[in-house]
């Protein structure tokens, strides 16, 4: 995944890739990326989920504030085309995948990302039925690639507490508790959809 100025020049559409799919050469590039960024990527849980399949009849206020953020994550992805930036996972409902690379032209690089099966499922990404093996397998691989720390945003985040215990909600929720048996996982505050009013800067997961 590179973003050498001799690729970025050529085509700011960007090349669409399966995780899951990537070649060899391509992990190791992607290994080198989160080498320079200390271990730390972006992850982004459904980021499109408003503009893809709901109106502002149906989500009211909340449509208004999910196309903000939506706004925001593309700029953030695909502004400052000389800054390095962080390497990034995207994670988007099966079908929608292939909007991407539109909605985010301009972004450096390949463009990764897993499919969801559900809203709920939110890391399974089709190549088998079993979610647990699936999740494993990505925790590994991302462990592997040098992975140290997780910055995540997108739809939906929601903290609840339950019996006096804080339980993390919505499909952002789900992803972090997730990711957060291998990594510390932390909230990118402007870049994701809120249910509630989390604590600003929310971790959660390993140190």
């Amino acid at each position: 995944m590179s973003t050498s100025p001799e690729l970025t020049e050529l085509n700011f559409r960007p090349n669409l890739k399966n995780f899951l799919d990537l070649s060899q050469d391509e992990l190791t590039d992607f290994a080198r990326e989160v080498a320079a960024s200390q271990g730390v990527i972006e992850v982004y849980i459904h980021p499109f989920f408003y503009s893809n399949q709901v109106t502002s009849q149906i989500y009211g206020e909340k449509y208004s504030a999910g196309q903000e953020v939506e706004s925001a994550i593309t700029k953030h992805l695909t502004g400052n085309r000389g800054q390095q930036k962080r390497p990034s996972l995207i994670f988007e409902e099966r079908g929608l995948e292939q909007t991407l690379p539109a909605k985010l032209a301009g972004f450096q690089g390949l463009l990764i990302y897993l499919k969801t099966k559900t809203r709920q499922a939110a890391l399974d990404d089709g190549h088998t039925n079993q979610q647990i093996s699936l999740e494993a397998i990505l925790l590994e691989k991302l462990e592997q690639l040098g992975v140290k720390e997780i910055l995540i945003g997108g739809a939906e985040l929601k903290e609840n507490y339950k019996g006096g215990r804080p339980s993390l909600e919505g499909c952002v929720g789900e992803a972090m508790g997730i990711f957060g048996k291998k990594f510390k996982v932390t909230v990118m505050d402007n870049l994701t959809v809120k249910k509630s009013k989390p604590r600003p800067h929310l971790s959660y997961g390993a140190e």
